[in-house]
């Protein structure tokens, strides 16, 4: 499950360019609905001692994120003060994932060429979070973690959005865990809602703050993109970077279509697919994806599940280029892969379908283009049927 696999490696980085993504501070996330809300007392310590001039300011943020989205805190959220030591090692745990998830996840990324073979996923996955993580509602604990107690515009913009977060796991518990057992993108999709709610209360704040905080906000960012190390491969960014950038996008055209009722409803029956995301019009409808069978393997599966449109596309497009992927993704249908380990490589067969329209036929021609320029690439079937292409690295 490839988007699903690198979610549950990485809990959330953005990056800042590409077609996908936008750098953001990293966040943890995940989770499933609750009980309704009254009002809360102010935030209290469960480790080190809060400076009052940062518990009023989380007086203040809670105050706003409840105004800006329209619920309640039920009760207080607890506060985690720590150094920049126990920070990071909080941070480490709450990423840790076994070696064996870790190696699956980097076989199938090569496979698909969206690695080369000199990457280590894991250390890639760690340089996401060194030293850039300032703030984190830990959902599992439900424990607000602040790094250091300097309310910087960084940290006070962070700091809404995570408050947030504990806003919303009152409402609607956020610890899913049973979502990253999923051969689907259900993690991701509903990391997107999570995300995208969040966003817009804290790009709502940032908006409020002075011009001067708004330029030392600009350096903080920049500061901090530096720390990011370059060798951090682009579908890495991509992917976690995916709720950050089109979350706030799914979650404006629902409240604009359907309203806040609807929006929190969402949390109940959450989308479950990155085409949901992207075309939030299809989830409105009731648009589910296309039941497909999943393709044979030619030894003992190690891997399965979808690629989804989002993984489709960071496939396609690296080998195809844009506007080729643009064509053949205009109506998604849905697809199915297995992966399978052979003579010291990792192949992965696909099934894919469009949605309906002229979009078959591109898909078809992009299909056909990305096998002819990868070595050893195979597809078999035609449009309107499904197609079924086979990669191996």
């Amino acid at each position: 499950m490839l988007a699903a696999g690198v979610v549950a490696l990485v809990l959330g980085i953005p990056n800042g360019g590409g077609s996908r993504t936008r750098v953001r501070t990293p966040q943890p996330r995940v989770g499933r609905p609750g009980p309704t809300t009254t009002e809360a007392p102010a935030a209290t310590t469960t480790t080190g001692v809060v400076p009052p001039a940062l518990a009023a300011l989380i007086t203040e943020l809670k105050g706003f994120a409840e105004r800006t989205r329209g619920l309640k805190f039920v009760h207080e959220v607890p506060v985690s003060l720590l150094d920049d030591a126990s920070f990071r090692k909080r941070t480490e745990e709450l990423t840790a994932t076994s070696a064996a998830s870790m190696e699956k996840t980097q076989k199938v990324l090569r496979a698909l060429g969206l690695i080369t073979a000199d990457v280590d996923l894991g250390k890639a996955v760690r340089a996401l979070y060194a030293g850039a993580v300032v703030g984190l509602y830990d959902q599992k604990n439900k424990v607000l973690l602040v790094r250091g107690s300097q309310p910087t515009p960084l940290v006070r913009r962070t700091l809404a959005h995570e408050l947030t977060h504990a806003l919303q796991d009152q409402h609607f518990t956020l610890f899913r865990p049973e979502l990253d057992s999923r051969d689907d993108e259900s993690a991701l999709a509903f990391s997107a809602l999570v995300e995208g709610d969040a966003v817009r209360v804290e790009q709502a704040y940032q908006n409020t703050m002075s011009l001067a905080d708004r330029d030392q906000l600009g350096r903080e960012e920049s500061a901090q993109l530096g720390q990011l190390a370059p060798s951090i491969p682009e579908v890495l960014i991509e992917l976690v970077g995916f709720p950050y950038t089109y979350g706030p996008r799914y979650v404006q055209s629902v409240l604009s279509s359907a309203g806040q009722v609807r929006l929190d409803q969402a949390f109940t029956s959450p989308p479950t697919t990155t085409e949901q995301i992207l075309h939030p019009d299809r989830w409105l409808a009731g648009d589910p994806p296309a039941p497909l069978a999943q393709p044979k393997a030619d030894a003992a599966v190690i891997d399965k599940g979808v690629l989804g449109e989002l993984g489709f596309d960071l496939v396609l497009q690296k080998v195809v280029g844009v506007d080729e992927t643009r064509a053949a993704l205009a109506d998604w249908g849905g697809d199915q892969y297995v992966a399978w380990d052979a003579s010291g490589r990792t192949c992965l067969r696909d099934t894919v379908t469009a949605g309906g329209g002229g979009s078959a036929a591109a898909m078809q021609r992009a299909l056909r283009d990305y096998t002819r320029r990868r070595s050893g690439a195979t597809l078999t079937g035609a449009a309107p049927d499904p197609m079924t292409f086979t990669v191996c690295a």
